[in-house]
């Protein structure tokens, strides 16, 4: 994706950044920067800095900053703030004031509003700079990384149940450095950019799933996962720069008064939607079997010109829980009724429990041919945060700190079983029933 933005002063004088739709995922398009009549083009790196300067209401990064790192994060990562906290409406007052927070909506008494940082992937990429530039970018990682763990230790940032919050850490920051260790000509790689406007955005930039699956899981994951798997997978590409939730099934079903049954492309159709966008997503709490999806793009010719047909995904879950039949890496089916995906392309499935000790388990079985799937899967089961699972962390210093999130989602059950028998008889769950569990 190159810098192609439609920029429009409005008369706040915030930047308006838009990225319409295309149709042609594979090779960028191209796109013009529109400005009043009488005015120049803005260049690159005015574009950049303006967008920079928006986001943290500042000139300069300060990770110590609570709202400049928060601000970073949350546009990316899809922070979920905690209203119970005493400082959290005031926090997202002023995100929406200062560092580019959206106010969706307000009760019409104004004492609610639904924030959020909506899906941008310049701004996205903007972030991904600010929180990796510098000679001393590690630290700054390690730096913005700490201010997260103060808020998430004081509970005003959810770090979800099953640790979705540090896997999704984990993920895309494992492609951030990735691409900055493999850099491509010409990128967009600062935000003090004066080379072409044709130039892509490095965290926009199309990887290999083959180098980042190894750079991921260590160099010796294709060797575990066998040369046939390798080789279907040899054209498969992702780009994702943000993540992004959903507040819905992948494929809900009819509505009220539809009858029509919703047809088997909309899962292609929104996966290359998502790929166009750059975006991950994080599913709803609803949703059965997966809590993520990247997207996966095949740039292979043979496949032909249709874009629907070049498209697979990505699918990951969050800890198996106590009882992980119900999560098992076969039962993550793309055909299931919530998903309802027609592909036949190859897919990756791959599982993350960072609270047991480190494994690494992949598998790619052949298709049963009395199975409805009609597509074959890599099986990946990652399990402990350590650097034996994920090499790359070796890389910097940010283990410790996502260590600790882990520890804090290990600490975070009593606060949850306070809050479940508070709610007794509500389900017939024991959580709901047993007092005598409690110290």
């Amino acid at each position: 994706m190159r810098v192609s933005t439609i920029v429009t002063p409005n008369p706040a004088g915030l930047l308006t950044l838009l990225t319409p739709y295309s149709s042609s995922p594979c090779s960028c398009p191209n796109r013009s920067v529109r400005t009043p009549l009488g005015r120049s083009a803005p260049t690159v790196a005015e574009i950049l800095e303006l967008a920079a300067k928006k986001l943290l209401n500042s000139n300069d990064f300060e990770p110590s900053d609570t709202n400049q790192a928060l601000a970073v994060l949350s546009q990316r990562f899809g922070l979920d703030i905690c209203f119970g906290y005493p400082d959290a409406v005031s926090y997202v007052e002023k995100g929406v004031a200062s560092h580019l927070r959206i106010c969706f909506s307000t009760t019409q008494d104004r004492s609610w509003t639904f924030t959020g940082y909506p899906s941008e992937p310049l701004l996205s990429c903007v972030a991904a700079i600010i929180l990796h530039s510098g000679t001393s970018s590690v630290t700054r990682l390690g730096s913005t990384l700490w201010a997260l763990n103060e808020k998430v230790n004081e509970g005003m940032v959810k770090i979800g149940q099953r640790g979705e919050l540090v896997s999704r850490l984990v993920l895309l920051l494992a492609k951030d450095m990735y691409v900055r260790g493999h850099l491509s000509e010409g990128t967009i790689r600062v935000v003090h950019h004066f080379g072409s406007r044709d130039a892509e955005l490095i965290d926009c930039q199309k990887v290999s799933v083959v180098d980042f699956l190894q750079y991921l899981f260590g160099e010796m994951f294709w060797l575990l996962a066998g040369e046939e798997a390798k080789t279907a997978f040899q054209h498969a590409y992702i780009n994702f720069s943000h993540w992004v939730s959903m507040t819905e099934l992948i494929s809900p079903g009819p509505g009220p008064g539809d009858s029509k049954q919703p047809t088997l492309e909309i899962a292609e159709e929104w996966t290359l939607r998502h790929w166009v966008r750059t975006s991950a997503v994080l599913c709803c709490d609803l949703q059965p079997l997966v809590d993520k999806m990247i997207p996966i793009y095949f740039d292979d010719p043979t496949l032909g010109s249709d874009d629907l047909k070049r498209v697979s995904q990505i699918f990951i879950s969050d800890k198996a829980g106590k009882n992980p039949i119900a999560r098992e890496l076969g039962a993550n089916t793309r055909k299931h009724d919530t998903i309802r995906c027609s592909s036949t392309l190859p897919y990756i499935t791959i599982r993350l429990d960072f609270n047991v000790e480190p494994q690494l388990n992949v598998t790619f079985p052949e298709r049963d041919p009395n199975d409805a799937e009609t597509d074959r899967s890599l099986r990946i089961n990652a399990s402990g945060l350590k650097e034996t699972t994920f090499p790359f962390l070796c890389e910097s210093d940010i283990t410790i700190f996502l260590r600790r999130l882990i520890s804090r989602e290990e600490e975070a059950p009593t606060q949850m079983n306070l809050d479940a028998l508070v709610k007794f008889g509500s389900t017939a769950k024991l959580q709901n029933l047993q007092w005598e569990t409690q110290d």
